[in-house]
């Protein structure tokens, strides 16, 4: 069900997403009709989430016309990605890029755990279409986010930096580029046992916990699951610490950060990157607007920029995160600089309420 906009050509990429919350239903082209037959937005909403995927949104590069991507949007909200249909509204999706044409297939917020890390979606393809999870050069970015953050802390010691979902797509590889950075690190994950099983070079080295209330002595900590088990809150970590929430949709809301910064804690959106020249042709509301995207997304692109043929699904290895970093370099994609003046501000604002 592609848009009437949408030009003839196959895209080199297609991006799955899907709604992170009400807002964006407002948002997608082409359903004024559907709203002006709706009894109310409780009718509205329940009837678009009841409809087959599209293509959002046309994606361009500047004046290379020979890089083009498409935005697929799954008509649902993220609690339905987790549900009993989830895997089937995402393949839905997936043949519907499989039909345009497209070469490489980015999964984009819980597209991925909806499909095993988008292992289902590489038996799913045919041929010729490439699949990523955009998870390797997420870690790099989280990596690079967490170096930022302690170089702007300035501690004049050994940094602690906690890691919450160490186990998970994104979370192994982070937890072993943000070792390999030389920080002490605090493993976060549903057992101790599953942390160290996963990561038995790191275990061995670095506490272990299966709970965020053992975060107390970390300077940063990094939110990388939704897991609602590991929700965190202000006095789960200590005043002056910096929180990267890199999950999407993000863990900690706009409205939970003032409880997190009246205790002393800046919270930063992590795990985003900036592409050189990128545009979007209908502007779907993203707190990342272009050139800036979300690390996943930058990946897909570097995938189709790269000529990349292989899948990367599952859990992305240190070495690939690495050398995603490295194309990233190559096609001139860097992560988005941080909001580190916001970690100066919360410490004005603690000393000016003290």
């Amino acid at each position: 069900m592609p848009l009437p906009f949408l030009t003839r050509r196959a895209p080199w990429f297609s991006m799955l997403v899907h709604f992170r919350d009400k807002s964006d239903m407002y948002r997608v082209g082409g359903t004024e009709f559907l709203r002006r037959y709706s009894l109310d937005d409780a009718d509205y909403e329940r009837k678009l989430c009841s409809f087959p995927p599209v293509v959002a949104s046309e994606l361009t590069f500047g004046m290379d016309t020979a890089i083009c991507g498409e935005l697929v949007m799954i008509m649902r909200e993220a609690p339905m990605l987790i549900g009993p249909n989830a895997r089937t509204d995402v393949m839905d999706a997936v043949d519907l890029c499989v039909q345009r044409g497209t070469r490489v297939i980015g999964l984009g917020g819980l597209t991925s755990p909806a499909t095993g890390g988008g292992a289902l979606v590489a038996e799913r393809v045919p041929a010729g279409v490439t699949v990523t999870n955009g998870n390797a050069y997420t870690a790099a970015v989280v990596r690079s986010n967490v170096v930022d953050v302690v170089e702007e802390l300035d501690l004049g010691r050994r940094p602690v930096v906690g890691v919450v979902g160490c186990t998970g797509s994104v979370g192994s590889a982070a937890s072993w580029l943000i070792g390999a950075a030389g920080y002490d690190m605090i493993l976060v994950g549903r057992s101790v046992q599953r942390v160290q099983e996963r990561l038995p070079g790191l275990a061995s080295e670095h506490r272990c916990v299966d709970s965020v209330s053992a975060l107390s002595d970390a300077d940063v900590v990094v939110l990388l699951t939704n897991n609602p088990e590991a929700q965190l809150l202000p006095s789960h970590v200590r005043s002056g610490a910096v929180v990267l929430d890199v999950t999407e949709p993000v863990t900690i809301e706009r409205e939970a950060m003032a409880e997190f910064q009246a205790h002393g804690v800046t919270v930063l959106k992590g795990g985003r990157a900036r592409i050189p020249n990128f545009r979007s042709s209908t502007d779907l509301g993203s707190d990342v607007p272009p050139p800036n995207s979300y690390a996943c997304f930058a990946e897909t692109y570097l995938f189709a920029r790269e000529g990349i043929r292989e899948h990367s699904v599952g859990l992305p290895t240190q070495a690939q995160a690495e050398e995603m970093e490295r194309v990233a370099k190559r096609h001139g994609v860097h992560p988005r600089p941080l909001e580190l003046e916001r970690i100066q501000a919360t410490r004005e604002a603690v000393a000016g309420g003290a």
